[in-house]
């Protein structure tokens, strides 16, 4: 706001002078002083409300999470204490039980020579674990109260109308810059300080009240875009600009494994891929570029930590199958003839399943799709069927085709026709590649995903 009283001063300044004279000069003025003056005053007002909309999430924090006024929640952190607890809990639970009847077994063994010999009881550590990191205890209810309040501020601000506003006026400058750009002008030889219009293009491409970190993720304005003059510039600086507005700060630092030149090459990289699914499976050629830009410039550190549990998962299911195998085929008779063997270990992190490769795609969510679209009966609940997709997955002509795949299930699942889709339909499968269209993280990711496709459509054509 101060920034709009500061430059509407410049403007009447500007209108007020004597030195610039001529029809050109004012014809300028009259502009800015109509057109200009409405401008601003639509900025302010757009300020005010998103200053609004601010104090009313500030509060509504505070009443349903944290009343400090200097709380900081972060449930990526309480998640991460919570998963280091539940490990700890399970390494206690395999030990703990076994410990408490050894020393039952010496208080019955020695009480009567050594008086101050106690058994141990571990009952109610694991109920102060449970109470701290189980379901329905401390850390369970500080994730669910900030999940609830993610959903209850982003319905709000989804329904508010203000990115509508916003994007309207946007628009309206743009519309308006566009016909300032059509008009043809004759150089003449004179201060170039004297005649250059800064006010108008501070209208544009300075002052932009948007730039107020209030919105939480996934509620985001359309960012005025600028005209350079290399189209994969353009496109980079677009897309770069959508990532900025949505990653988080620990987003930031969990998913820098790509930047964005380096997710945009990377897609240009697959475009033969890209192109063959697209036609192959009748799916905007776009959608598929802007779901596989999102997956790879999220791809975070954790991500191969998951892909590793899962090759463990894996090579414990079989080294398992193969020792039961051998268990059935003992012979009762002479099993001490044969050589001894040892049931592997169960990974302490067990996970049959993760999203995986460059659309992060899960094995189970690949057959469905590749059932659906060839009728084939794979079986989700078979860790071999689900073994053997996740496996394809890691190839990228493969992946990328799931992806297609997966939008075409989405749209299956809603009655939509692929090739036929509104904005708001399009949206929805995107939400729908994510997860539950209820959910208000996923449905930040389809409003993310469709800025993204809006640029590669653009680019495209």
């Amino acid at each position: 706001m101060e920034g709009i009283g500061y430059l509407q001063s410049g403007y009447e300044k500007y209108q007020n002078n004597e030195t610039f004279v001529g029809g050109g000069a004012e014809a300028t003025k009259r502009f800015i002083g109509t057109k200009q003056s409405e401008f601003n005053r639509q900025q302010y007002e757009l300020s005010k409300e998103m200053i609004k909309r601010y104090v009313d999430l500030d509060d509504t924090f505070k009443a349903m999470v944290d009343p400090a006024d200097d709380a900081k929640i972060d449930t990526d952190v309480v998640a991460r204490t919570k998963t280091r607890f539940q490990r700890q809990l399970e390494e206690y639970e395999s030990l703990a039980f076994a410990i408490q009847q050894k020393t039952m077994e010496d208080v019955d063994k020695f009480k009567k020579y050594c008086g101050d010999i106690e058994e141990v009881y571990v009952r109610d550590t694991l109920a102060d674990y449970d109470e701290f990191c189980g379901t329905g205890g401390f850390l369970y209810d500080c994730i669910k109260k900030v999940e609830e309040f993610d959903d209850e501020a982003s319905n709000r601000l989804f329904n508010s109308g203000i990115k509508d506003a916003i994007q309207e006026h946007i628009e309206e400058i743009s519309d308006k810059a566009a016909g300032l750009d059509s008009i043809h002008t004759h150089a003449v030889d004179i201060d170039k300080q004297t005649v250059s219009l800064v006010a108008l293009g501070a209208s544009v491409n300075v002052l932009n009240p948007f730039s107020m970190p209030i919105y939480p993720p996934g509620l985001h304005s359309i960012p005025i875009k600028s005209k350079p003059d290399n189209a994969k510039t353009k496109l980079e600086k677009e897309l770069k600009a959508v990532s900025d507005r949505d990653m988080t700060g620990p987003q930031k630092l969990k998913d820098s494994i790509f930047s964005d030149a380096m997710t945009l090459d990377k897609v240009f990289s697959l475009d033969a891929y890209i192109e063959s699914a697209s036609k192959k499976y009748h799916v905007d050629k776009a959608m598929i570029q802007a779901v596989l830009y999102r997956e790879i410039r999220c791809y975070g550190y954790d991500d191969p930590v998951g892909d590793a549990q899962v090759r463990q998962t894996y090579a414990y299911e079989h080294k398992k199958e193969e020792y039961d195998e051998w268990v059935l085929n003992l012979d009762p008779k002479n099993y001490w003839k044969q050589p001894s063997k040892q049931p592997p270990t169960r990974p302490l992190k067990y996970r049959s399943d993760s999203s995986t490769g460059l659309g992060q795609i899960f094995g189970k969510t690949a057959i469905d799709a590749y059932n659906l679209h060839y009728g084939t009966n794979y079986d989700r609940k078979n860790w071999k069927d689900v073994e053997f997709f996740w496996n394809k997955l890691q190839d990228d002509k493969f992946n990328v085709e799931m992806v297609a795949l997966v939008l075409c299930a989405g749209a299956d699942e809603f009655g939509y026709d692929i090739n036929n889709l509104s904005t708001e339909q399009q949206r929805i499968v995107f939400t729908r590649y994510n997860g539950d269209p209820e959910n208000s993280m996923a449905i930040a990711y389809g409003y993310t995903v469709q800025d993204y496709y809006n640029s590669f459509s653009e680019y495209n054509n």
